[in-house]
This record gives C-alpha cells, sequence and structure tokens, in this order.
C-alpha cells in the first residue's frame, strides 16, 4: 500500500511539474488588434547579470512594426515572441553602446525582405559605428540610415510611413548622449526614455499624453554621485509620467542595483504617479 502510494504522490508531482513547464515556456502573445508594446529584454548589460540588456517592440494588428534597441539577448526573444522579421518597418536605436546595439547585426543579417529596412539612432555620436556597419553581410539589401542628432534640445520627426511616425529628441545619459523616441499610431503614441538623466527636463513635454511612458529604471531612489548624473531616481520617472499625465508606467533595463528594490521603487513613484505601474520581465506586453 505504501509503495502504491508513493507511486500516486510521484505520479502527481510530475504532472504538476509538466503543467508548470508548459506554463512557463508558453510564450506571451501581444493581442491580434491594436497597438502593443512588448518587452524583449527587461535587464540591463552587467557583470554576472543575467538579465542583460533592454529592447522593446512594438506591435500593430499582430505584426511587430518596431523594434527599439538591440541589445544582447534580444535577438533570441524575439525569435521566442513568434514575430516575423519582415514585418518589421524601422529599428530606433537609443544609444550605440554594446548594451543597446549587441544584436544589431544579427537582425541586419536576418532581414531577407522585399521592403528596405529604416534604422534610426544617434549616429554622429561614433563615426566608427557606422564603418562597423559596412561589413555585415545582408540578406539582400541594406538599411536606409536616419542619423538624428543628439545634441541640443531639437526634436526629429523625420519618418513616417501608412502606419506610424517616430519622434525623438536628445537625451543626456551622464557623460554620454542618446535619444528618447515616440512612436505614434494616429492618435495612440508609446514614449521609450532609453537610459537618461532628464538634465535638460526634455522628458515631460516629449511623452506629453502619451498612452505608455517606458522608462528605463537604472538606479534605485538612494543612487547619488556618478550613478544618479547617469540615470533618474524613481521619484523623477514618477514625477515625469504624472506631469506628462502618460496613461500607464513601464519600468524596464531593470538591473542588479534596482532588482529586490521593487517595493521601494514604487513608494518613490506613487509619491507622484498614481496610474498604473507595470515593472517589466522579459516578454511582457501590454495594449495601448
Amino acid at each position: 500500500m505504501n509503495q502504491q502510494l508513493a507511486r500516486v504522490c510521484c505520479l502527481l508531482l510530475c504532472m504538476m511539474f509538466n503543467n508548470a513547464s508548459s506554463a512557463i515556456l508558453e510564450p506571451p502573445f501581444c493581442g491580434e488588434e491594436g497597438v502593443w508594446v512588448q518587452v524583449l529584454r527587461a535587464g540591463a548589460l552587467r557583470y554576472a547579470d543575467t538579465s542583460t540588456s533592454s529592447s522593446y517592440l512594438v506591435w500593430k494588428d499582430g505584426k511587430a512594426k518596431l523594434l527599439v534597441d538591440a541589445g544582447h539577448g534580444a535577438a533570441l526573444r524575439f525569435d521566442e515572441s513568434d514575430a516575423d522579421i519582415k514585418d518589421l518597418d524601422a529599428i530606433a536605436i537609443t544609444h550605440l553602446d554594446r548594451e543597446n546595439t549587441s544584436d544589431l547585426w544579427a537582425f541586419l543579417r536576418a532581414s531577407d525582405r522585399e521592403k528596405r529596412l529604416t534604422l534610426m539612432g544617434p549616429f554622429g555620436e561614433d563615426p566608427d559605428f557606422l564603418t562597423s556597419l559596412a561589413g555585415v553581410s545582408f540578406a539582400r539589401q541594406r538599411p536606409a540610415m536616419r542619423t538624428v542628432n543628439a545634441v541640443g534640445r531639437k526634436r526629429w520627426a523625420e519618418f513616417g510611413n501608412a502606419e506610424f511616425h517616430a519622434a525623438a529628441v536628445p537625451v543626456d545619459h551622464g557623460d554620454e548622449r542618446g535619444l528618447a523616441w515616440r512612436i505614434s499610431f494616429g492618435e495612440q503614441s508609446i514614449t521609450f526614455t532609453g537610459d537618461f538623466s532628464n538634465q535638460k527636463d526634455l522628458m515631460t513635454g516629449f511623452a506629453r499624453g502619451s498612452d505608455a511612458l517606458v522608462a528605463n529604471l537604472g538606479v534605485p531612489e538612494e543612487a547619488r554621485g556618478a550613478s544618479h548624473d547617469a540615470f533618474a531616481r524613481p521619484s523623477e520617472i514618477g514625477r515625469i509620467a504624472a506631469s506628462a499625465d502618460v496613461r500607464m508606467l513601464i519600468l524596464g533595463a531593470r538591473g542588479a542595483r534596482t532588482r529586490g528594490r521593487e517595493s521601494q521603487t514604487l513608494n518613490a513613484i506613487e509619491a507622484h504617479y498614481q496610474g498604473p505601474v507595470m515593472i517589466a520581465d522579459d516578454l511582457e506586453c501590454w495594449g495601448l
């Protein structure tokens, strides 16, 4: 009797494990209608940080239309999301460091497509970056390159097609310069901060009225010194979200400095912003 009971218990445990494994492996697909933002990679590139890098995908009516950043692991998550690279219209880059571009070459080499892909970013910040792209073996054709000025305060809005428009403004990230992006599908829009410190105080006006503000959470509230100079703290992100009157706030790029401090982060944000706040994990998806 004891042996039979043991076999039954073992069988039940195996069934529970298999069901749990299936649930874990089930890809969280975005909806088939409307505009959705998906987090491909939710981490920050640091030594021994298994969540590495940040990358985001924007969907429209069941098709992936725009990729924002292509850091380490983005290509794998893109495949797991069931997106088709032939549907992509553009890739927008916030910064030219490896954290944001290491998988870009994989996307470009895999882009076997009839329509030309557009690649937008602050390429003037690193002339060698464009030189490195010259060595890429493209499947059919090179992307259309759009260099966006990351200096000053001027807004760039020179990309658009029948489905969406893209705009960008310069942002500071310590001693580095990059771009924040706003992607608009008619009256709906998503703003991506990238890594930023908001020293120029441009983000509020740029993100105003966005359905979603996707903010890179680089530091905890108690950050001081160089890290504070490079990243906006949670309270600043909350202030921006409230002042810009965004409908929801999604926190990405979470590294070892912010994981495990979610309660403190939410407290700092919610002191200013009363809307929904999502702490992102890989492959999670939200509809506008």
